[in-house]
């Protein structure tokens, strides 16, 4: 338990020394940065982009009620095997699971944890455990 409880201390320090969780405006305070020049027009500015990779990460997530948690699905890193553990979860028998490792097999786990309003996903937030596998 302490290691984990180590574990999951760097990890949020980590998240909070680069930025996550946190304003883009509160990034730059704490990190003592202007933003950027004006680019071309047609060229996205900081503050797009800001906007755009802010609203575009839910859509990974896969919340676990039950267990208090929150997987972010990155493709290519163990995704297969933990959604084999979330459609267990789901208490889905091994009868039902389609034999496909495609995309078949993971739109299927979509189906058993269907995608959350940014709403639920605020509400969800605070109170699970949440994490990724990287490779």
């Amino acid at each position: 338990l302490a290691e984990f409880n180590r574990r999951k201390k760097l990890i949020k320090d980590t998240c909070e020394k680069y930025g996550a969780y946190t304003t883009r405006e509160k990034l730059l305070a704490k990190m003592k940065l202007k933003p950027g020049p004006e680019l071309f027009t047609g060229v996205e500015t900081d503050d797009q982009l800001w906007s755009i990779l802010k609203k575009t990460s839910h859509h990974q997530f896969f919340v676990q009620k039950e267990h208090g948690l929150m997987w972010c699905k990155v493709p290519k890193a163990a995704s297969t095997s933990w959604l084999h553990a979330y459609l267990r979860m789901a208490h889905v028998p091994e009868y039902e699971i389609p034999e496909d490792n495609g995309m078949g097999l993971h739109a299927f786990l979509r189906e058993k944890y269907p995608l959350l309003s940014k709403n639920l996903n605020k509400q969800f937030m605070p109170v699970s455990l949440k994490f990724l596998v990287v490779r």
